[in-house]
């Protein structure tokens, strides 16, 4: 199984560098990226399309589900990372939100710590390995997916580590790791084990 995992297109939030709500839509230049994406993946045999429930994945995978003939099956398990409402709408450099992100992450192996009303790093992670355990049971042999940098980050650490993924060791390779807008990161499944094939493919754009 290859699944094609895709970071949605760009918002006015992310170019303006802010936390983003759930109903962030698509920029200008996000409803492009999308489209060139679509127009990359016609010669892909996508199995099934499927999409984090927010307003800019789905606009994402909507635009690629026209191109490609398929209905998009949208599953809450890819939604973003729910961050402390606090930080929401506001600048990810601002100093207040930095604080409530460090005293978060000094905290991340306490599962039963929260500053609010954000879902902690034990709930991530958790969701990251039910998604897994879910997409290896479908029986498409490419599936395209559409969610977040988050997801994407995480579901990449549950796999290289496993059961000894710590908020730490999280912490270390979300700080290690880029994706961009669009970019496609592909993993592969065989044999009951998941391995990286290509990480953050910007080539479309």
């Amino acid at each position: 199984m290859e699944i094609l995992l895709v970071r949605h297109g760009e918002t006015e939030a992310n170019v303006k560098k802010m936390h983003q709500y759930s109903h962030e839509s698509l920029s200008t230049e996000g409803l492009r990226q999308a489209e060139i994406l679509a127009k990359r993946l016609i010669n892909y045999e996508i199995g099934a399309i499927l999409s984090s429930p927010y307003q800019r994945t789905k606009q994402t995978a909507e635009i690629i589900g026209k191109h490609l003939g398929k209905e998009v099956e949208y599953d809450d398990l890819l939604r973003e990372l729910k961050r402390p409402s606090e930080v929401e709408g506001k600048p990810i450099q601002d100093e207040e939100v930095l604080k409530i992100k460090a005293l978060i992450d000094e905290q991340g192996d306490d599962s039963g710590y929260r500053y609010s009303d954000e879902e902690n790093f034990t709930d991530f992670r958790n969701r990251a390995s039910e998604l897994l355990t879910k997409l290896t049971q479908r029986k498409e042999d490419r599936i395209l997916v559409i969610t977040h940098g988050q997801v994407i980050i995480m579901l990449f650490s549950v796999m290289t580590c496993g059961d000894k993924l710590t908020a730490k060791r999280y912490q270390h390779l979300r700080a290690s790791l880029q994706l961009n807008n669009s970019g496609i990161t592909v993993f592969n499944y065989t044999d009951s084990k998941w391995s990286l094939r290509t990480w953050n493919d910007t080539e479309h754009l």
